[in-house]
């Protein structure tokens, strides 16, 4: 009887291991981004032609960071023509910027993700802006008719 209870024992023992480890790994936190970089849009949908504000840091010390200078947004070429490389955006002494940008009429709807930029490096942030069809423009002067 005695090893029977040390067989059930042993036995609950390495079934809560292989629990633990099927589970553990469910708790612990995801990747974040690099702490204290970011990057966000707002809003974060607009039509072709529409005007976004993009806003963020970029630390000037610690890892990672970027010596004092301009952050550039980097896309796809639709959406920052002709070569993906976006506004450059001016940072204040702790890294920190914001810059407005209309979004190209030509710009085909989709979503769209944008990085950062700084001292010739990826800083390894990034958002999404959807881009969505322009708003149908009204003829001027058509002729109205009245039935």
């Amino acid at each position: 009887m005695h090893r029977l209870m040390q067989f059930r024992r042993a036995g609950v023992a390495v079934a809560l291991a292989v629990v633990s480890g099927a589970i553990a790994p469910m708790f612990v936190a995801a990747p974040a981004s690099p702490a204290g970089a970011s990057v966000t849009v707002a809003p974060s949908s607009t039509p072709a032609g529409g005007t976004v504000s993009f806003s963020g840091v970029v630390p000037t010390s610690g890892t990672p960071s970027c010596a004092p200078g301009d952050a550039t947004l980097t896309s796809d070429a639709a959406l920052f023509p002709p070569d993906g490389f976006g506004p450059q955006a001016s940072r204040d002494a702790s890294g920190a910027f914001q810059v407005d940008f209309q979004v190209p009429a030509s710009t085909a709807p989709g979503t769209y993700t944008i990085g950062v930029r700084c001292g010739g490096g990826n800083v390894g942030v990034s958002t999404s802006l959807t881009v969505t069809s322009a708003p149908a423009v009204p003829m001027q002067g058509a002729p109205r008719t009245t039935g």
